[in-house]
């Protein structure tokens, strides 16, 4: 948590807060929610610019961890790991 509070980058989730009773994080509203939900609720074809988008940001916020120093590393990046702000590419 210590770390998290330094991480500022705009396709990395903000940390606001942590409380110890109940364990619990406090971290910046994201609309959307879950990238594995927004593909869930997707109809019709994909859309591959949005999609792209969203890879792209994905991996600009990895490319910040893994160039930070020291490096961080996520350990479980997955479609529910990904947090989607906007649906508009």
């Amino acid at each position: 948590m210590s770390l998290m509070r330094h991480i500022q980058h705009p396709n990395i989730v903000r940390f606001h807060t942590s409380f110890a009773q109940p364990v619990a994080l406090v971290l910046e509203l994201v609309p959307h929610g879950a990238l594995d939900d927004v593909l869930k609720a997707m109809t019709g074809p994909p859309n591959w610019r949005l999609l792209l988008m969203i890879a792209l940001d994905a991996a600009r916020g990895m490319m910040y961890l893994h160039t930070h120093s020291p490096p961080i590393l996520h350990r479980d990046l997955k479609s529910a790991n990904i947090l989607v702000s906007e649906l508009t590419a």
